[in-house]
């Protein structure tokens, strides 16, 4: 005869605890919020609140943390700033004398506006027809009057003034007050079954979960924890770059040019995994060369800890801490990095290189009337290049002697198009960064860059590399045959 097993003991994290009170309370936030509740979306926000929870919380105090919490997922995953005006007020507890008083106060219209308009999130204008009041529209306004100066008298009896408090303030108060659970509840399978109707009718916490059972927004499996690893224990590196006020219009183009995901946090933050460091420093230096931004316009920290990486950015405390990390380092300064570069010198004038180039010609003129043997070709057209790969297209780093006229042709999806085409040296001193070599930026998967001692003639070799496989390798196999001295270079992301 088989042994009795017995059910393993009941944990007493708050994560298990009350897993399908956290999962309503954040199911049903997201939907005041605006979004519709998918299941990456609910994941995504119940992980996110998890990992901020300690296990020895108390159920109605976790799902007043993770509602706070899940309304910042949702700022946070929009791009903008996580925390709310009043978000810091979550540290101050709900005291259950202020629910009764409430309760205690309420007529039924003031019972309404407590429920529909600040537990469901329904505006003043959309109650006045349904409560059958639009002969007196002040009325609604009334009772919400009411509901706020008993939040401050019942605070006051508790030592806790509100006096200078805004209304919109006190409004956040009671949206946590209407949403207030203390329990304790009939067994979830009950309540979903349409038992203990009076308990129902009169708790939030079961009154939303029959809600979103019966709309489907919520499934019987959703509000059931895992056996195992309901709580998260993920841990994640974060890189945040934080960018000074004066520097902030060029943060959108940094992130453009990273190969990694990166997500903007705020007005002045970039959050990344912190594995894609080498990548982001290439781009970083290069921005700090160019002044875009410069040294003195970015800074940032790499932070590890408990969290976990989503399609809606980092998740967890992470976030927070590295985003204080990052304001704590010294301008120019990343993690892991080093100082950025400082700003290259302003290219030098075009005026006086063409004067070079003109002095260069009578000399080269005057000299190819003594000498008897050709000039060296490859004296003319060394080309010393590098590429670095960003996300809209390749930096080009290049140096080539002043009498070489350069080309650079980039890959389309239709073909290729030229970028220049020199028709003399001094054309590429647009490129020029001061310190005698160049640099250019193309979009696209593909570049060639050349240097000759001619002008290359490329309508026609264009039109035959149109449509081609490979457009850029047939293009410079057509060009090593036209002109044998030119130094070309072909490079693919």
């Amino acid at each position: 005869m088989a042994l009795p097993v017995a059910p393993p003991p009941r944990s007493d994290d708050v994560v298990v605890r009350a897993w399908s009170g956290i999962t309503v309370r954040i199911a049903w936030t997201l939907l005041t919020c605006g979004i519709k509740v998918r299941a990456p979306v609910l994941t995504a926000a119940r992980t996110h609140a998890l990992l901020h929870l300690d296990d020895r919380t108390r159920d109605c105090e976790a799902e007043d943390q993770v509602a706070i919490l899940t309304r910042q997922f949702v700022r946070k995953a929009k791009g903008k700033k996580p925390v709310g005006p009043y978000d810091h007020d979550a540290s101050m507890p709900i005291s259950p004398r202020w629910r009764r008083a409430l309760e205690r106060s309420m007529n039924p219209l003031s019972q309404a506006v407590f429920r529909k308009h600040y537990g469901d999130n329904r505006s003043l204008r959309s109650l006045e027809t349904k409560l059958h009041v639009d002969a007196d529209p002040l009325a609604l306004e009334g009772a919400r009057a009411g509901l706020r100066e008993v939040v401050r008298h019942s605070a006051a009896a508790d030592g806790v003034p509100l006096d200078g408090w805004t209304s919109e303030r006190i409004d956040a108060l009671l949206i946590r007050l209407a949403s207030w659970s203390p329990g304790p509840c009939p067994p979830l399978l009950d309540v979903v079954e349409g038992a203990h109707r009076e308990h129902v009718k009169g708790c939030p916490r079961c009154g939303r979960t029959v809600r979103l059972i019966r709309a489907g927004i919520l499934t019987l499996a959703d509000l059931l924890p895992p056996t195992l690893g309901a709580r998260p224990r993920d841990r994640a590196r974060v890189l945040t770059l934080h960018f000074h006020p004066n520097a902030r219009i060029h943060r959108q183009g940094i992130k453009d040019e990273l190969s990694c995901p990166a997500f903007n946090v705020g007005d002045d933050l970039l959050m990344m995994h912190a594995e894609h460091l080498d990548g982001v420093q290439a781009v970083l230096r290069c921005g700090a060369e160019v002044g875009q931004p410069g040294r003195e316009g970015v800074r940032g920290a790499v932070v590890e800890g408990p969290g976990v990486w989503s399609s809606y950015g980092i998740l967890g405390p992470l976030g927070a801490l590295s985003d204080r990390e990052a304001r704590f380092r010294t301008w120019g300064t990343i993690d892991s990095m080093g100082p950025l570069p400082l700003e290259l010198p302003t290219p030098p004038s075009a005026r006086g290189l063409w004067a070079a180039v003109t002095l260069a010609a009578i000399a080269i003129f005057a000299a190819s009337s003594i000498l008897i043997s050709a000039p060296d070709a490859q004296a003319t057209t060394a080309l010393q290049v590098e590429f670095t790969a960003a996300r809209g297209g390749i930096w080009i780093a290049f140096d080539a002697p002043e009498s070489a006229l350069i080309t650079v042709i980039r890959q389309t999806d239709d073909g290729v198009e030229v970028v220049l085409n020199s028709g003399n040296a001094a054309d590429k001193a647009s490129m020029a960064i001061g310190d005698g070599s160049y640099r250019a930026f193309t979009t696209g998967p593909g570049v060639l860059i050349a240097s000759s001692p001619q002008f290359l003639p490329l309508e026609g070799l264009l039109r035959d590399v149109q449509g081609s496989n490979d457009p850029l390798e047939k293009l410079a196999a057509l060009l090593h045959e036209a002109e044998p001295g030119a130094t070309l270079v072909v490079h693919q992301r």
